[in-house]
């Protein structure tokens, strides 16, 4: 990559010997559109995620998609900092009669806006459609409930336990915490040589 961006500035001049032994020269001029600087840091970041992750990351042919760039950028964060932080203005939350419970007694007790939290024993993130593993995940959603109290508690006089319901959060902030790359990072920290 440091060659590429060299290239893309400077005449690069490459010396050789023939049978004879004798000195050849050849110039390549510069390729000023060979990467562009989005495309450099891209490039610089994927090797950061491999490097972070030990996931080997193949970059498809037909190049990096939009999608394919935040996910680059999610996993430059998770792997960073051990968590990302994303405001929605619209967050739709799936949960079971126990959820409304809980949401019942914060309405209740006037505690608006409200937290919802969910664990997951594996994550990942899909790059170039690979899964990059990021380990235990908790996601917290925190916002406004699109519902009344009245509409929870007549919710709940017709949900059985088990069925799903999905529960809409404005102005919704959704944070995901990765505890053990947390904690590699503070491993990390502490011995640099580590890793």
């Amino acid at each position: 990559m440091r060659l590429l961006k060299c290239w893309s500035n400077l005449m690069l001049i490459i010396t050789f010997l023939n049978r004879d032994a004798e000195r050849l020269y050849m110039t390549v001029p510069p390729q000023p559109n060979l990467l562009t600087q989005q495309e450099l840091q891209l490039f610089q970041r994927i090797c950061q995620i491999q490097d972070k992750s030990g996931h080997i990351v193949r970059v498809p042919d037909d190049g990096i998609t939009r999608k394919d760039e935040q996910a680059i950028n999610e996993l430059l964060q998770i792997f960073e900092y051990g968590q990302t932080s994303k405001k929605h203005n619209t967050v739709i939350v799936t949960g079971n009669r126990k959820m409304l419970e809980i949401m019942s007694d914060s309405f209740q007790s006037e505690c608006n806006p409200i937290n919802i939290r969910a664990v997951y024993p594996e994550s990942f993130v899909k790059l170039f459609g690979d899964e990059v593993k990021t380990g235990h995940m908790i996601r917290t959603v925190t916002g406004k409930v699109e519902m009344s109290s009245s509409d929870i508690q007549g919710l709940l006089s017709i949900l059985d336990e088990d069925e799903p319901i999905e529960v809409k959060i404005i102005d919704a902030e959704v944070i995901e915490e990765f505890p053990d790359i947390t904690q590699r990072i503070r491993a990390a920290k502490r011995d640099p040589g580590a890793g």
